[in-house]
This record gives structure tokens, sequence and C-alpha cells, in this order.
């Protein structure tokens, strides 16, 4: 019961999408005018317009649909942090460390935890004194060999460990309630272990993963190239309002502003979830799993990347070196001269309002 639920009522894979088409086209065999049909998609942030992007790339006859967001601009959470201080990038040299009123300066090397860097005294020395990130990477370690030796055993094994981190019973070493609290706040986020074990491991295979690729130009550059290669482009400022299934096969869409519901074979809702629990959902037929998904499901932290500046300057001044300047850099040269840094106000999505 994860974000699998943001899309109600029905999930359309590209394997569906597939075997609808041969489906049509058999009707296409057996019948004069075959039935149209009309999806309506909700929510243009990046699962939103990659959904939209399968159905344009399938071109499956007699499938058309209509796309709505509600905002002035597509691409959701990508444009959720529109700026990047780099002075403040986590693990930067200027990125200060604060905990326990103890605050140090990275400098480009981790805290002598050997030393209990922060003057804890309420947890023992075996988590003090030790990087919390491999006391959690011991705690994993058996659940990552078990599954590279066999994937197929290692997930049963993993499925054994479905309750909270924080449940004595994960690890029979680091089962002390403080500790836990300790390891929480330095290899997690508040409330994170609250999370599914399991889910912890998944989680930690995926960043561990040996190849990771990285968006030149932004998170931003990937839902703009998505919605250029569109065909059928969302409609902005189109705010969903209501959801409902008729006795038919049919589904109602209310959109603000509009006195009349539109009328659809079917509706895939990609907004976040607490956009959802906004919208007037009592005549959609949920499920009690589906509405408890709704209201109960959160999401972890998130995160925004600097992109590494290109400039050009007059001479081979290593700024990013200089302790007066990191996380700043000039461009200089005729005609004229102008100081800026790598932040900048956020560009507007294309397809939005000017």
């Amino acid at each position: 019961m994860i974000a699998i639920v943001a899309i109600i009522l029905i999930t359309w894979t590209p394997k569906k999408l597939t075997e609808l088409s041969e489906v049509l086209r058999d009707d296409e065999a057996t019948q004069d005018e075959p039935k149209e049909y009309k999806l309506c998609l909700v929510g243009a942030g990046i699962a939103g317009l990659y959904i939209a992007l399968i159905l344009d790339t399938l071109k499956i006859n007699h499938i058309s649909f209509e796309f709505f967001e509600a905002s002035d601009s597509i691409g959701g959470r990508c444009f959720t942090f529109p700026e990047i201080n780099v002075v403040k990038v986590k693990g930067g040299v200027n990125c200060p460390i604060l905990f326990n009123d103890v605050r140090l300066l990275k400098s480009g090397v981790s805290p002598d935890w050997t030393t209990n860097p922060f003057d804890v005294d309420s947890v023992s020395n075996m988590y003090a004194r030790r990087d919390p990130g491999s006391i959690m990477s011991e705690v994993r370690k058996e659940y990552f060999d078990a599954l590279n030796e066999n994937p197929a055993k290692g997930f049963e094994k993993l499925m054994e460990g479905g309750r909270p981190l924080r449940h004595p019973g994960v690890s029979d070493k680091y089962n002390n309630y403080r500790g836990i609290e300790y390891l929480e706040t330095f290899a997690g986020s508040t409330t994170s272990f609250n999370g599914a074990f399991s889910e912890y491991v998944i989680d930690s295979i995926n960043v561990a993963a040996e190849k990771q690729l990285c968006i030149e130009g932004d998170v931003e550059v990937l839902s703009k190239n998505v919605w250029w290669k569109l065909r059928t482009k969302p409609q902005i400022k189109k705010k969903v309002t209501r959801i409902a299934r008729e006795k038919t096969t049919s589904m109602l869409v209310g959109v603000e502003g509009e006195s009349e519901d539109r009328r659809y074979d079917t509706v895939l809702c990609n907004p976040t979830l607490g956009c959802m629990q906004k919208m007037d959902l009592t005549s959609a037929q949920l499920n009690w799993g589906e509405k408890c998904a709704i209201r109960g499901l959160t999401y972890g932290p998130s995160t925004k990347v600097a992109i590494r500046p290109l400039y050009v300057t007059h001479h081979a001044w290593n700024w990013h070196q200089d302790p007066n300047s990191m996380g700043a850099f000039a461009a200089f040269g005729p005609p004229s001269s102008a100081p800026f840094t790598p932040t900048s106000p956020a560009r507007r999505a294309p397809g939005c309002s000017t």
C-alpha cells in the first residue's frame, strides 16, 4: 500500500494498454463503428506526464484523453524548490552539523565519532562513539548478503523483517530505545524508523546502486522534455474538485468553475495524496484500504541537487577553493561586468501563463 494508490480506481500499465489495443482491434473487425474510449488524467506532475507519454506513444485507436493540471505550470514537485544556495548544501564544506547544542563544521571530513563529538551522555558508547552509518550498514548487511546470494530466499527473509525499524526484534544487538532514537536522528529523519525495516533495506539497495545517472540542467529538464513530446498537452489552471462513479461504467469529473461534470470511461488520478484529500471522492466508490491510504500515507524528505555552474572568467582563479567566495562566482569581461551566484529565480515551466 504505497504510492500506487495515487492512481485511483484503475492503474493502466503499458501492458494493459496494449491488451486493450488488441481488444479494440477485435471490435473493429466485428463492428462498423468501434466504441470511442475517453480517459481523464488528473495532475501534470512527473507521474501524470509519464502516463500521458505512454498513451501518446502507444497510439491506440479510439482512445483519447483530456489532461488537467490545477496549477499554472507542469512538473509538480520538480519545481518545489526553485533555488539552491550551494553554500548550504548538505555535506558541503560550509555546511554545519548541529546536534545536542554542539555545532561542527564538516571542513570536508566527517566528525571523529570515536571521540563522542556531540557529547551525548544518554546512550552507550556502542552508539555515541561509532559512525551511525556504519551501524546501520551492519544491521542490514545480512539481508543484503541474502538477497545477493539467492534473491527469492533473500526476499522471504526480508519479509520477515516487516516490523518497524525501532522495534527491538529487528536487531538483537542494537535494541536500546535511546540508541535507536540516536540512530534515527543521524541515519534518517524524524519518524523515518516508524516504517518497516524491509522498506528501509529496499531503499538502501536503491541508493547503493553502482551506477546512477545525472540529468544536466536539473530535474525540470525531464518534465520539460516529456512536455515537448506530448501531442495532448495538459490544460493548466483546471482544478479537479470531484470524482464520482456512475451506476454505469462512466465516471464523472468536476472541474472548478464549470457547472456540469465531465464524463469519461475512466480516470487516472495522480496528484499528491494531500491534494486528493481536498477532492470530493464520496461517490468514487473507493474501498476502505484506498481511503486509509489517502488519509494516512506520508512522503519522505525531498532533495534538490545543485548543478555545477558553467562560468567564464578572465583568469584562472579557483573561486571554489577560496574561503571568502565558496559557493559564489562571477562573470567578467567586456562589454559589461555582472556578478551573480548559482541561485536564480525559478524559470516558469512550458505551458504556464505569462
